[in-house]
């Protein structure tokens, strides 16, 4: 009983934000399980110890198989419910930097890294999207990406239609050329629930479990 007990309260803390970017590097590239944490680490912008205690708890609840040092996935299909369910409150409030109104199709200058999300990452399924959610890169010790934000004249509303995001992972597969994981692409269309956005992310939510034999290899049924 004691050990049910504490298989829970990992289970409540494996989306706090911090380990809910571990949890998107390894949806997003399920291999990554088996690689050494230093690299799981780098790939969810946290520190090596954040990764191994997420990988321990992952392992504990049943997502990740452990036998020493060797690691692989289990039931990703399921923690990536999980994990969508909890992003707008948890990851997702966290890295948020902007949130106004204004040209939904951004003006990216040289220099700039960004990755689009949310409808404007599906545009084949969803043609002239009123919204934007991007992931900005920001430079050391910056808090908020001004320069962006002037050049596409956004301003703060009470109608927000743009949504800027703080992008914190590394060298993870891009859904489409400049969007972001598929993972965030599907947690930014369901929080909208907006109809249209919700059938797109089961779209890319097919490519997404079709893109690795992991995931459906480790499906439990």
């Amino acid at each position: 009983m004691v050990r049910g007990r504490a298989a829970d309260t990992r289970a409540t803390t494996l989306f706090t934000p911090k380990r809910a970017q571990v949890v998107a590097a390894i949806l997003s590239t399920p291999e990554l399980v088996a690689a050494p944490l230093r690299d799981i680490a780098f790939r969810a912008g946290t520190s090596v110890g954040l990764a191994k205690s997420t990988m321990d708890d992952l392992a504990e609840v049943g997502f990740v198989a452990a036998r020493g040092t060797s690691r692989r996935p289990v039931d990703f299909e399921r923690l990536l419910d999980m994990w969508v369910s909890a992003f707008p409150i948890g990851l997702g409030e966290s890295v948020t930097l902007f949130v106004g109104e204004g040209e939904p199709h951004p003006t990216v200058s040289e220099g700039v890294d960004v990755a689009v999300s949310g409808e404007q990452a599906v545009p084949a399924l969803i043609r002239h999207a009123p919204t934007l959610t991007a992931y900005v890169e920001l430079d050391p010790g910056e808090r908020l990406p001004a320069a962006f934000i002037r050049a596409n004249r956004w301003r703060k509303s009470d109608l927000p239609n743009v949504v800027l995001r703080r992008k914190f992972w590394r060298d993870l597969p891009e859904f489409r050329p400049g969007c972001a994981p598929a993972p965030l692409v599907i947690a930014d269309l369901v929080a909208t629930r907006d109809g249209r956005q919700l059938e797109a992310a089961k779209e890319v939510r097919a490519e997404w479990s079709a893109s690795s034999t992991l995931i459906a290899s480790t499906t439990r049924t």
